[in-house]
């Protein structure tokens, strides 16, 4: 005869038992957890304010130093050395801005004199022709140093102004009108198509806020990168209003660059494939670039097949 009895009692106890202890497993790695991050958190908050700060350091803003806290470990170390090594980068810069700004402006003088001097000697007549073909050479180089420290003189212009910004309202179309003019003194057969696109109910005039001095600068280079290279010597220029931006859109028919990412020709010193037998110094369109992250806009350089060059300025006026 087989017996069997079931202890319900202390089966009731062991499961209760059993489920107290996988609730307290998972209230105790909550807990665990919860400790662990806030403590995590606070540990690397200092890290995340440095994170912030650094991504506010700019070419233009290196004034930026980090807090560090008031006590002695190795994340207040990495705050002092970080602002000592931006002391050294800003000094730096400084240093060499000034030595641009002052370069480029005390070579200005002396290449005007030999500029002067070569005028005077191509203007007699008893030169010989070999002489006066040598002299009109040494000229054109001449001019070319000339035009190269004045782009360096405009880069170290917008580098001291960077810090002090002065902005007025301007209109643009002015602007493009007062650069044409001026190119027009040294290019007369420079010809310019200009329309302002008007959309319907949408009568405001095409202002900007901006730096009158800068803006004809950039302006004037883009003109006379359309003139030299177009065959006609004819610029089309276009203003816009589109989706709540000022667009202006310089165009001209050419030979195109070969360049598969065009935003390399507002790179430093960068020629595109299309300068063969143009003079010119490879900064004018970096200029325009510097020109227009300064006043928050945005410049393209777009190639329409099977000639046609088109630089795009974009600025926000919503």
């Amino acid at each position: 005869m087989l017996v069997s009895a079931e202890d319900t009692y202390n089966n009731s106890k062991l499961n209760y038992l059993k489920y107290l202890l996988f609730g307290a497993f998972v209230i105790g790695t909550l807990v665990v957890w919860i400790l662990s991050f806030s403590l995590s958190r606070s540990a690397l908050k200092p890290l995340y304010n440095f994170r912030k700060k650094i991504q506010e350091i700019t070419d233009s803003n290196l004034k930026i130093r980090l807090s560090g806290e008031k006590r002695e470990d190795e994340i207040n170390t990495l705050a002092n050395s970080f602002n000592q090594m931006m002391d050294r980068i800003d000094n730096a810069y400084e240093r060499q801005k000034e030595f641009t700004g002052n370069a480029s402006h005390e070579l200005r003088t002396p290449i005007a004199r030999i500029v002067a001097q070569l005028e005077n000697q191509l203007n007699r007549d008893s030169l010989d022709p070999a002489t006066r073909t040598n002299l009109e050479s040494i000229s054109e180089d001449t001019f070319q140093l000339s035009e190269m420290v004045s782009s360096l003189v405009a880069l170290a212009d917008i580098n001291s102004r960077e810090n002090s910004r002065s902005l007025m309202r301007l209109r643009l179309d002015e602007l493009v009108f007062s650069s044409v003019a001026d190119l027009s003194k040294t290019c007369p057969d420079f010809k310019l198509k200009f329309e302002i696109e008007q959309q319907p109910g949408n009568e405001h005039a095409p202002e900007i806020a901006g730096d009158e001095t800068l803006m004809k600068i950039a302006l004037r280079n883009l003109m006379k990168n359309a003139y030299n290279y177009s065959d006609n010597h004819t610029v089309d220029c276009l203003i816009r209003r589109e989706n709540g931006q000022l667009q202006l859109l310089i165009c001209n028919k050419g030979e195109i660059p070969d360049v598969e990412n065009t935003t390399t020709l507002f790179t430093t010193f960068y020629r595109g494939s299309n300068t063969a037998g143009v003079s010119g110094s490879g900064i004018g369109l970096s200029i325009v670039k510097r020109v227009m992250d300064f006043h928050n806009a945005t410049v393209f350089f777009k190639v329409i097949p099977p000639d046609t060059n088109q630089v795009l300025i974009v600025f926000d006026i919503a």
